[in-house]
């Protein structure tokens, strides 16, 4: 079984192993009877070919993930069955007296594992795992198993309820701490022997552990306490403690919580100590050992209040997370009062804190502070937030307040670190709870975000690499947002604000071509999200647009503001005439440093407008909808010939014009996908009242499409009705 050969094939070292056992079992039932020759063979093969076998295995790692230790517990479940149905008293005894010949056998052999100051750590595991196997047999933690043949016996078929199936064990996933609290309902003549041997091994666990300092007897213990967490085995240990003079011990009725108070509180407070999972492990052995949840909520209350590092809080409720079990164990102390501000605590101390140190430490950065305040807001069990919903959104209000700061901190350089965390946080939040915007404090988040992407790298001074972070952010939260928009839209005010602040950035902010860019790209990216989603109604599209788009009189106050530099060429060229003379001091020369805001009005419409008219949306009034559109599309005209109409555009208005091109916006383009007889219509209407550059916009407009004389006359007829 040791050879190369062996070792290296699983399937041929289970091959070896079963058949060692089918013989192993033929000839146990062959030999049964209290004769002196059938007990000799009866000890020889317990004594001289079973245990040492498994003293091998337990020896070599290579052995370890055979299935023999599954083989050993059907074989004494074999046994056991038959004590418990058979009418025959002599057969009863001697397969007794054989168990009790295999547990004395068996604790010998851990004891010799155990009772070592330099323990091998492996093989430490591996007895962890043959107990926990021998407890939970049957369990559902039995690893997949694969078809094999195996040797049968006529005696034994009839004697032994075995599965036909190979049975294989990873040792590192099968003793893995704290998978198994509860055992299946074991027979009174396993029970107690094994409850024995673990309380033997536990004891032997804490003397090294407190003795030597013994990492590995620590570890194992653990792993003991885990599986086989009782008063009885905490009693056991507290028997063995020498450093507490009985005169100063606390009083606990419960043997598990004077464990936790005098031993593992100061496991985990220990600052070298670098590995805590095992400890926590062994905290979760505790609190299953308590009768109330009160009980546990109150431990777990006095260790958030504790100095403790942050990775043992973020162990405790990680695992949590890992099942049912263990979440209904610590469940009340997750929603309460003592973590949530203790939380918000944290959050506000990495949000702001941070912010305000000019050279960050490491430690006021380390992933293990952002992770769980990461893992408590997106993480969901039972469909409900970790802790309490009235305390996720206060640590949301964190951080929206603290990439607000960031706007305007980031100059410094400092704000690096605290913003990617962020990012990382809010969009696992975005992805990770559903219906999570229908907070107000994640609007919030997600608006400050939008906020943040939609200004360029010269207002906010942030790195490529944050831009692209607080990109993918932006657009996580924004899907979140499209797919709940159905359900929610008239509780969402996102949409809303973003649209009134993008208006007011177009009309009031000093923006150049690079800004205007940056921002029409966030909105196009919203839009174009509205736009694919099938939750996503016309009238939320319809009501986005008229948010966006100016009313009537901030229409005319844009224009106006335009420059009047334009009136030379057209009239020089006598392209146009005036019934009022034209002083010098009213011609309002091109301001150089900044785009007019209807330039920049007029772009980001003209885009959206471009989006909605490719995607064909219907809106229930599509004749009064499609008006609107076009009346975008004839102000983008409007623009355009404006500074077509100037003699020598500055640079900052060519770069505009190529920007427009880059973005597919121009007249060919816009004509293309307007109704050019509503186009004309507006058009007409507008020269009619107010002349000047409307009219060289008509006339342009008639003259690219070569509008026929009929319908301009058509459209005369009309305005003059």
């Amino acid at each position: 079984m040791l050879t190369e050969k062996a070792t290296s094939s699983r399937s041929e070292y289970s091959a070896i192993l079963s058949a060692f056992m089918e013989c192993l079992q033929f000839t146990i039932l062959q030999n049964l009877g209290e004769e002196e020759e059938a007990i000799k063979i009866q000890e020889m093969l317990i004594n001289d070919q079973l245990i040492p076998l498994i003293d091998i295995v337990i020896k070599e790692p290579r052995l370890q993930s055979g299935p023999l230790f599954y083989e050993v517990a059907d074989l004494l479940n074999s046994w056991e069955t038959r004590i418990e149905s058979l009418s025959c008293e002599e057969t009863a005894l001697t397969l007794q007296r054989m168990l009790l010949n295999f547990w004395d056998g068996l604790s010998k052999v851990c004891v010799v594992h155990v009772d070592i100051i330099d323990a091998d750590e492996k093989a430490l595991a591996a007895v962890s795992c043959l107990l926990q196997i021998l407890q939970n047999s049957e369990d559902k933690m039995k690893p997949n198993k694969r078809k094999s043949v195996k040797i049968r016996f006529s005696e034994e078929a009839k004697a032994e309820n075995n599965t036909e199936n190979e049975k294989d064990v990873d040792v590192g996933s099968s003793n893995e701490p704290g998978m198994v609290f509860h055992a299946r309902h074991l027979s009174p003549l396993r029970k107690e022997p094994l409850e024995d041997l673990v309380c033997t091994l536990a004891e032997l666990s804490i003397v090294y552990t407190s003795d030597q300092k013994s990492e590995q007897h620590l570890k194992f213990l653990s792993g003991l306490l885990s599986n086989f967490a009782s008063s009885r085995v905490f009693q056991v240990l507290l028997k063995s403690r020498s450093n507490i003079q009985e005169t100063i011990k606390p009083h606990y009725e419960n043997p598990s919580l004077e464990f936790l108070y005098e031993n593992v509180i100061d496991w985990l407070k220990e600052d070298w100590r670098k590995e805590t999972d095992f400890l926590v492990d062994i905290l979760y052995s505790v609190l299953h050992c308590c009768s109330s949840s009160t009980e546990r909520e109150n431990i777990l209350s006095d260790l958030t209040k504790m100095d403790l590092k942050w990775k043992i809080l973020l162990q405790i409720i990680q695992k949590a997370c890992s099942s049912l079990e263990k979440y209904s164990l610590v469940c009340s102390w997750l929603k309460g009062s003592i973590l949530g501000e203790k939380l918000v605590s944290l959050a506000d101390d990495l949000c702001n804190t941070s912010l305000k140190t000019t050279v960050a430490s490491v430690e006021s950065f380390h992933s293990e502070k952002w992770a769980l305040l990461s893992l408590v807001l997106s993480q969901l069990m039972k469909n409900e937030s970790l802790i309490g919903e009235v305390y996720v959104k206060r640590i949301i209000d964190k951080l929206q307040a603290a990439l607000s700061k960031a706007k305007d901190l980031s100059e410094a350089g400092n704000t690096e670190p605290s913003v990617s965390f962020i990012c990382d946080i809010a969009s696992n939040f975005f992805s990770s709870v559903k219906r999570c915007l229908s907070m107000p404090s994640s609007e919030d988040l997600l608006f400050t975000i939008f906020q943040l992407c939609a200004k360029s790298q010269a207002t906010t001074h942030l790195s490529d690499f944050l831009i692209n972070k607080l990109k993918h952010t932006w657009m996580c939260g924004l899907t979140s947002l499209v797919h709940q928009l159905g359900g929610t839209y008239k509780e969402s005010t996102f949409l809303q604000r973003s649209a009134f602040w993008v208006k007011n950035q177009l009309q009031s902010s000093v923006m150049d071509v690079e800004s205007l860019q940056v921002l029409i790209s966030a909105v196009s990216d919203l839009l174009t999200e509205l736009l694919e989603a099938d939750e996503v109604s016309a009238y939320i599209l319809k009501d986005y647009i008229e948010w966006l788009t100016p009313s009537k009189y901030e229409w005319e106050k844009m224009r106006e503001s335009l420059s009047t530099e334009w009136l030379k060429k057209p009239l020089l060229e006598g392209r146009l005439s005036m019934n009022c003379q034209i002083s010098g001091t009213d011609l309002r020369l091109c301001v150089t440093d900044k785009l007019p805001s209807h330039l920049c009005t007029t772009a980001l419409l003209s885009r959206v407008t471009m989006l909605l008219l490719g995607k064909e949306v219907l809106f229930e009034n599509q004749d009064m909808e499609r008006s609107k559109l076009e009346s975008i599309v004839a102000e983008q005209l409007y623009a355009l010939q404006w500074i077509e109409e100037l003699a020598n555009p500055p640079p900052l208005l060519l770069e505009f014009l190529h920007e427009l091109q880059v973005m597919n916006i121009s007249l060919e383009k816009l004509c293309a996908l307007s109704n050019i007889p509503c186009l004309l219509q507006i058009l007409f209407g507008r020269s009619k009242e107010s002349g000047r550059l409307w009219a060289l916009t008509l006339a342009k407009l008639i003259n690219v499409k070569n509008i026929s004389s009929s319908e301009i006359k058509a459209h005369f007829n009309t305005t003059e009705r």
